[in-house]
């Protein structure tokens, strides 16, 4: 990355297709293939810290999960829990604020954003290169994607 360019552009994922399911796909990198079967790391570089869904504002359970987590490989975590967690595959449809704060943070706006669910309502939402997990925010009552209720 040049001097010049200081937004991040990681993607672990491009033109070959893994399917999970007849409804989604999760495109894996040729060369990050044993991606999958690593287990994941955490960095906190990025986190927004000063938004209202600052990782300074999470439950002491977070951590609990966390370590939960990292005994997973990412196959486990986003293939077989997928309907847990999994790559937010358009980011217009979460809160405008997303974006606007990718920009602030000195991030690439089109970056991949990918969701642990950690209870009912809580997520967490960040990044991956490599291994690591680049946790941005903290949601605690999933506003930042919101969804409609099931048969409500």
């Amino acid at each position: 990355m040049t001097k010049k360019n200081k937004k991040q552009n990681i993607n672990i994922y491009s033109k070959r297709e893994f399917i999970t399911n007849e409804k989604e796909k999760i495109f894996v990198d040729d060369i990050k293939q044993n991606f999958l079967n690593n287990k994941p790391s955490w960095r906190f570089t990025y986190s927004d810290l000063t938004s209202e869904y600052s990782i300074l504002d999470c439950k002491n359970s977070l951590f609990t999960k966390l370590k939960n987590f990292e005994s997973m490989t990412f196959k486990e975590i986003f293939i077989d829990g997928y309907h847990f967690h999994h790559k937010i595959s358009n980011l217009d449809k979460m809160l405008k604020f997303v974006k606007e704060r990718l920009k602030q943070l000195g991030l690439n706006e089109n970056l991949e954003i990918y969701s642990l669910r950690l209870d009912s309502t809580t997520r967490i939402y960040g990044f991956i290169e490599s291994n690591i997990f680049y946790i941005l925010w903290y949601d605690p009552k999933h506003e930042l994607y919101p969804v409609a209720k099931k048969h409500t």
